[in-house]
């Protein structure tokens, strides 16, 4: 064996025992003396993916079918690279050309399917999978991929045959047994539910963490607290690196009181998926969602935050990299309309879209938050004099409290929600809005109002972000028992100074409908509540924007938001924090 094949066979045994570096040394040891070496070539293209060098890994990949152009296994993955670094045409373009050249083979099939999936082109997709299935039909992956697309057809019953059909296959497959276990919890077989899942925890975990976290979700719902509480904790344990286990800990934490324990976990969870160094989450729709308003909105505090901070040249490079994105939207994109970025698309952007580049404190103050000279009878007393429960209260926080929590959600990007028509961005309790002031806030406000929230456990905290080119929240009631919305911008911003607010209707949602029959954007919903509130001649309460202003009211009155006119710029768009308490059986 000469000097090159014995480089050749020392990087592919390392290769093989997972040596990267010493595979990676050997690989380049053959290529400095025979670069035409396809071999080498290729298989430092697979171990450059491998690492996450993805346009080091095409090159080599390239170039190796460039010098093997009938090596089918190279093309194949050569198509798989560009497959997952988002170069959908050219990806379809080699399988296409393989299956003609090849003969129809199922890896080829799926493979095209995934490409035409990503396109969005999903009967395609789905006519692919079936082709993967006929060549081969106990082919694990296109069954589980076969049911992921019934499911987002609705199919319900497609989707649990093709989960049951890949169980036959592989019967300690966590996926399927997850998958399967969430149709029969949607179809009410709780029982059925909860044990495909502590079955997939027995064979799976921690390799499928969505188990944990799916029987934490499922126990609760079954009405045992603790069990779900134990479970959820046993994920963060099996899987500290996943960061829905953190977020489910501290929901539950948090619907049971311990908001300070809450926190900490939902900090983790935070951490994990929002920290800009890290290539965790590509695939996750929290961080791949946007729209034109929000990387509008992003624009924005990017360019507030670096005329802050005249030394981070980085911002700059930042700033372009969110311009491209927004230049590349379609231009018949409505404004809010929400659209899904490619992984690599997110990974062009170096981490930086929808990720914590910043976050300033905004501390406890002591001696407390909230304005000391608010009036604890007075608001009491006017809060249940207003019929179902309304009241307002300005000059609501100590002004070094308001000046502190204005620039911390001025300043820190936090605000990764964007899946609202109307184009408002959000920030979220559990999703990097737990700065130690907001929840100085939450606690003192039943403190100093006892008998309007008695012991209610606050449930959800956040903060919208609004542009006054669009509009604000739809009509709609809040599955809560106490509101407390307050508003940050300075009144100077407004346009109007008679509107900006809210409008809340005095008529409560009926014990008897559900969230989805009040709290939806979908027109029938909006229609519905029309009809309600006019049959019932509720009357309308218009409570105009004031900065610092604080309205407190029943979650089951019908509210919105009132028209916005504000100025432009970034400083001048609305902020208004909403905090909820209590569930609707505690109203």
């Amino acid at each position: 064996m000469g000097v090159h094949d014995e480089d050749l066979s020392t990087a592919m045994q390392a290769h093989r025992a997972g040596r990267l570096d010493d595979a990676y040394a050997a690989y380049v040891r053959v290529l400095s003396r025979r670069p035409d070496n396809e071999i080498a070539r290729y298989h430092l293209g697979i171990l450059e993916m491998q690492r996450g060098h993805t346009d080091d890994a095409l090159r080599h990949l390239k170039t190796a079918a460039q010098i093997a152009p009938g090596n089918a296994a190279i093309q194949f993955d050569l198509g798989r690279a560009l497959l997952q670094t988002g170069q959908l045409e050219p990806a379809a373009g080699i399988f296409e050309s393989l299956s003609q050249r090849a003969g129809e083979h199922s890896e080829i099939r799926y493979h095209l399917a995934l490409v035409r999936e990503k396109q969005d082109r999903l009967e395609e997709a789905e006519r692919e999978l079936q082709r993967a299935l006929s060549l081969q039909p106990d082919h694990l992956n296109a069954l589980l991929h076969s049911g992921q697309l019934s499911l987002r057809r609705n199919d319900k019953a497609t989707a649990a045959a093709r989960f049951e059909s890949a169980l036959e296959q592989s019967p300690e497959n966590g996926d399927a047994l997850v998958a399967l276990a969430r149709l029969r919890e949607d179809a009410g077989a709780l029982d059925a539910a909860e044990d495909l899942l502590r079955r997939a925890i027995d064979v799976a975990a921690p390799d499928v963490p969505d188990a944990h976290v799916c029987l934490s979700r499922l126990l609760e719902s079954k009405n045992r607290p603790e069990e779900a509480l134990r479970v959820a904790e046993l994920a963060t344990q099996h899987c500290p690196g996943h960061d829905i286990a953190w977020r489910q800990l501290g929901q539950l934490l948090k619907r049971q009181g311990h908001l300070q324990e809450a926190v900490a976990a939902f900090s983790r969870g935070h951490a994990l998926l929002r920290d800009p160094d890290s290539g965790y989450g590509l695939n996750r729709p929290e961080i791949r969602r946007t729209n034109k308003a929000k990387l509008r909105h992003d624009i924005e505090q990017l360019r507030y935050i670096r005329s802050l901070e005249p030394d981070r040249d980085d911002l700059d490079r930042i700033i372009l990299e969110h311009e491209a994105l927004q230049g590349a939207l379609p231009e018949d994109l409505g404004e809010g309309d929400v659209i899904g970025l490619h992984p690599a698309t997110i990974a062009k952007l170096g981490g930086h879209y929808n990720r914590c580049i910043r976050r300033i404190d905004a501390r406890m103050l002591p001696g407390g938050a909230l304005n000391p000279t608010l009036d604890p009878d007075a608001i009491t007393e006017d809060y249940l004099r207003r019929g179902p429960g309304i009241t307002w209260i300005d000059g609501f926080l100590r002004p070094e409290a308001l000046d502190s929590l204005r620039q911390f959600l001025l300043e820190s990007t936090i605000w990764y929600d964007a899946d609202h028509p109307n184009g408002y961005v959000g920030a979220y309790l559990h999703d990097g809005f737990d700065c130690p002031l907001i929840l100085q806030i939450a606690r003192e406000l039943p403190a100093l109002l006892p008998d309007i929230f008695g012991n209610r456990p606050l449930l959800q905290l956040w903060a919208y972000h609004y542009d006054s080119r669009l509009s604000g929240i739809d009509m709609h009631a809040d599955f809560a028992a106490v509101n407390v919305n307050f508003w940050l911008t300075p009144d100077d911003a407004m346009l109007e100074p008679d509107s900006g607010g809210m409008r809340i209707w005095d008529k409560e949602a009926p014990a008897s409908w559900g969230a989805s029959d009040f709290n939806t954007a979908e027109p029938e919903t909006k229609a519905r509540i029309d009809e309600y509130l006019a049959a019932e001649g509720a009357q309308e309460l218009v409570v105009p924007h004031r900065q610092n202003r604080v309205v407190i009211f029943n979650s089951d009155l019908f509210h919105r938001t009132d028209d916005i006119r504000f100025r432009d710029g970034f400083e001048n768009r609305r902020i208004n924090v909403t905090m909820l308490y209590g569930t609707r059986e505690q109203g």
